[in-house]
């Protein structure tokens, strides 16, 4: 798709949307096409409707959010609504007519929907998860898209590092890459929609945690811990695999709006009605050194990912990466600094259908040294198990916003 001028208005065909728990559905009237999105989305959705411009929603999110309106992309959506016959008009340019079909076509499209839903329904509750899982990979994995820009700036990114091993095969590392990103959000969608008994086994048989014995052990010394996370594997659910696991996990997390409200929500009904899973998660906020500062001091865990390039502050710390200089988060180490309680760092990676999260031996006692050393002990830890799995870091797209380097 060529890009879209932010400034031109857009007129979309006949629409209504509907609601299915967390899920979020935009059902065209025409032919009852159905796209699923997230409620950001349908936001976005109704004020293009509405004669919004690219710009005028980004600027509208940007201030809802609180967030950078550079990091809005709303061109992934875009795509499937043009991709799918949604948007009949972009400026003075007609995409598509409207086709008038009969009822009877329509009321075809319809309950083969409807029957749709009840079928999803009907494996993602009462069906083995062997074969669920297999199920719906087989068809989600081909309706996951990643945007081309991504895939460019996975690219860019692995061409920037000063690590001739890797430029001999950088298409596969890219494409494995490309796969990763679609098995996180597959198993996002596995999180949210499985029901209680097949999404119990689904922690239990498709996670792996390794060396538990160091958590356990170091829990018993009641000073608190610090797991070190890094966007490895599928490392969003590392803190949910914890959990079931019997830990109970503290972290903050950067969401789009509603996106806490749902999870919060998920966790609760699963632990009251479920298993135990003990789990609390926060919306990233300025506060957040002094809410976990006292879950450590009263011998509680908590996660935190050193390696994002989303910062609600301007309280970063230069380290060293491949060669290149990026900006990292210092939350963990400024709390080791505060605490003196042990990092644990936690490497996630995947191999085949199963992940794996691994709990390296703890960092103790690190207060002869600066934050910033112990930052870079902890960037050599993830450069080393990159340097033999590259595919495995979900945040090669992101490279270029954590570098100081400049990256062409």
């Amino acid at each position: 798709m060529s890009p879209v001028d932010e400034n031109e208005k857009m007129k979309l065909l006949p629409f209504f949307i509907k609601q299915e728990h967390n899920i979020f559905l935009i059902i065209k009237k025409e032919d009852c096409t159905v796209l699923k999105t997230s409620e950001v989305g349908i936001k976005a959705v109704k004020m293009l409707n509405k004669g919004k411009t690219i710009k005028e929603i980004k600027e509208i999110l940007s201030k809802e959010y609180n967030v950078e309106e550079s990091t809005i992309n709303i061109n992934p959506l875009l795509e499937t609504l043009i991709e799918n016959r949604f948007i009949s008009i972009i400026g003075d340019k007609t995409l598509y007519t409207s086709e008038k079909k009969p009822w009877s076509v329509k009321l075809k499209f319809f309950v083969t929907f409807i029957l749709q839903l009840k079928l999803f329904h009907f494996i993602y509750h009462y069906m083995p998860i062997c074969l669920t899982y297999f199920f719906f990979k087989k068809i989600f994995f081909k309706k996951i898209k990643i945007h081309e820009g991504k895939r460019e700036e996975i690219e860019k990114g692995l061409h920037a590092l000063n690590y001739a091993g890797l430029m001999n095969n950088i298409q596969d590392i890219v494409e494995d890459n490309i796969r990763l990103l679609n098995q996180i959000e597959f198993d996002k969608t596995l999180f949210f929609e499985l029901g209680y008994r097949n999404l119990r086994t689904w922690l239990d048989k498709f996670f792996i945690v390794e060396n538990m014995e160091i958590l356990l052990r170091n829990i018993k010394q009641n000073k608190g811990t610090i797991l070190c996370g890094f966007h490895t594997g599928n490392y969003y659910s590392s803190p949910f695999v914890l959990a079931k696991n019997h830990f109970e996990v503290h972290t903050p997390v950067v969401l789009e709006e509603g996106g806490i409200e749902i999870v919060v929500e998920r966790i609760k009904k699963i632990d009251q009605e479920a298993f135990p899973l003990k789990m609390h998660i926060y919306k990233r906020g300025k506060y957040d050194g002094v809410r976990l500062f006292r879950v450590l001091k009263k011998g509680g865990i908590i996660l935190l990912y050193c390696d994002t390039h989303i910062a609600l502050t301007n309280d970063l710390m230069e380290v060293e990466f491949f060669g290149r200089r990026i900006r990292a988060n210092r939350g963990v180490v400024f709390l080791h600094k505060k605490t003196n309680s042990p990092i644990i760092p936690v490497l996630t990676y995947n191999r085949g259908n199963y992940c794996y999260v691994k709990l390296l031996d703890a960092i103790y006692n690190m207060q002869n040294f600066t934050e910033q050393e112990i930052l870079q002990k902890l960037f050599s830890i993830l450069q080393n198990f990159l340097v033999n799995s590259p595919e495995q870091w979900a945040k090669w797209p992101d490279l270029r916003k954590m570098s100081i380097d400049s990256i062409i």
